[in-house]
C-alpha cells in the first residue's frame, strides 16, 4: 500500500489545490463546474481503487491487528495521519463545514470510501 499510496499523493495534492483554485461552487462557469468534476471524479475513483485493493492492509493498521474497535471518526482520521490524502484531514473537513453545502466539493465523500 505504502507504494500506491506514495504515488497518489501527489494527484491528491494537486487535485485538491486545483479544486481550492476554482471559485465556489455556487459561482463557477460550467466550463469550472465541469474541469471540478472531472478533478473530483478522478480523485475519488483513486481513493476507491486504493481503499478497495489495500482493504485488509488498512483495517488491519486501523485496528491494531483486529484488536481495537475505534469509533468510524476515529478511524477515518487515523487513516488521515497514516495515508495523507486517501482520506481527509480533520482540518480540512474543518475548513471545508465552514462553507454553505452548495459550495462544497464534498471531501467527506472519500470517508465513505474508506468505511464502505
Amino acid at each position: 500500500m505504502t507504494t500506491d499510496l506514495d504515488s497518489a499523493r501527489e494527484t491528491f495534492t494537486r487535485g485538491w489545490e486545483l479544486l481550492e483554485r476554482l471559485p465556489l461552487r455556487s459561482t463557477r462557469s460550467e466550463e469550472e463546474k465541469a474541469t471540478a468534476a472531472r478533478v473530483r471524479d478522478s480523485l475519488l475513483a483513486v481513493s476507491e481503487r486504493l481503499a478497495r485493493s489495500n482493504r485488509r492492509e488498512i483495517y488491519d493498521r486501523l485496528t491494531e491487528g483486529r484488536t481495537g474497535r475505534p469509533r468510524v471518526d476515529e478511524l477515518v482520521y487515523r487513516a488521515a495521519e497514516i495515508w495523507p490524502g486517501l482520506v481527509p484531514t480533520r482540518e480540512e473537513v474543518a475548513r471545508e463545514a465552514e462553507r454553505m453545502q452548495m459550495d462544497k466539493d464534498v471531501r467527506e465523500i472519500q470517508q465513505g470510501i474508506l468505511v464502505s
